[in-house]
């Protein structure tokens, strides 16, 4: 078989078709291949990407723990924060946040910093590393602190540092001999302190309040003008059964220290002691509308309006309260506390 007719085929194509090839074209040519090579690569590592990442999800929703976030809601509060997560509770690696967890006495949830465990029953908390020492402040509710060789109960607007510092050895005395010592109470935190000799800082660290409510009103022993000393000065009366020696403290923390992030708490606390222990329900609301107006967006901001709301109606001024009512509910359309915002206000 003969291919002439395709030879002169081609050779007629020859005069439509330009075979010149010079450098700038050769370089177009190589850039374009270039181009086209570029985006091949970049098209296998997205979709490697995309596969990694699915494996991870599918790997997470068959392998991990029941999430966090059906009992416990966890807020970092700085960027340094770490927190590892798990079923039961979780590890505060470093940083502070807040945790809210809902109550289940069946299955205990705590957090662990170090040395110290923070047991929860059910509550709004914030815990803090600096360093070796663990601060912990709850806004509601009552967690257990342990640490090895006590423990102590904290509960709503409660507050302290743990472990807490040795107590100071009497003159002369050796230093004691470890011993074993016998699991603490879960009803009542075993006393760590000697009263005698230990500081009313030491005994409130150790949960002895009534102990520490005594040196505390020794004419010596008056709180520092510094908002830790204030608030646990406050912690002191209020768990000592004296409400009322809560609240100087307490104003002179917002007073002179509104500026430090723990100014809401104090507000937050006040509002407390006055509406739930002394039945002062105007300077209650006022407390709490402080609170939220010193942080509008931190932890406390819900709790402190709805609170609000609830002492304005009781202190009988209907139009505080709904005007109280409705910024909540424009914050918290769908808040946790909507059902007790609109029955406080009358809006059902």
């Amino acid at each position: 078989m003969t291919n002439e007719p395709l030879n002169k085929r081609v050779d007629a194509a020859r005069a439509y078709v330009s075979t010149e090839w010079s450098a700038e074209r050769a370089e177009r040519v190589r850039a374009s291949m270039h181009r086209r090579a570029r985006a091949r690569a970049r098209a296998r590592r997205l979709a490697a990407a995309a596969s990694a990442a699915l494996v991870i999800a599918c790997a997470a929703w068959f392998f991990w723990p029941a999430s966090p976030s059906e009992r416990a809601r966890i807020e970092p509060l700085t960027t340094a924060t770490r927190v590892e997560p798990s079923a039961s509770g979780a590890t505060l690696v470093a940083g502070a946040a807040w945790f809210e967890v809902r109550a289940d006495r069946a299955h205990p949830w705590a957090v662990t910093a170090g040395e110290v465990e923070v047991v929860v029953v059910g509550t709004r908390f914030r815990v803090e590393r600096v360093e070796r020492q663990v601060n912990v402040a709850v806004a509601h509710g009552a967690v257990r602190v342990r640490w090895p060789g006590g423990e102590t109960l904290l509960t709503d607007g409660g507050s302290g540092s743990f472990p807490p510092p040795p107590a100071p050895l009497e003159p002369g005395a050796p230093a004691p001999l470890p011993m074993p010592e016998p699991a603490p109470s879960a009803a009542e935190p075993r006393p760590t302190k000697r009263a005698a000799h230990a500081s009313w800082q030491e005994l409130a660290q150790g949960g002895q309040f009534d102990a520490a409510w005594v040196k505390l009103k020794q004419p010596a022993s008056a709180p520092r003008d510094v908002p830790e000393e204030l608030l646990l000065a406050a912690d002191v009366a209020r768990l000592s059964h004296h409400s009322e020696d809560a609240v100087a403290p307490l104003q002179r923390c917002l007073s002179h220290h509104a500026a430090d992030p723990r100014a809401p708490l104090a507000a937050f606390t006040l509002g407390r002691v006055l509406l739930d222990e002394l039945g002062r329900p105007r300077e209650a609301a006022e407390a709490f509308s402080t609170a939220h107006r010193l942080a509008p967006t931190g932890p406390l901001a819900e709790d402190a309006l709805a609170r609000a709301v609830e002492s304005w109606s009781r202190a009988g001024e209907g139009g505080l309260a709904r005007e109280a009512a409705n910024t909540y509910l424009q914050r918290f359309p769908h808040g946790r506390r909507e059902a007790a915002v609109r029955r406080y206000a009358r809006l059902e």
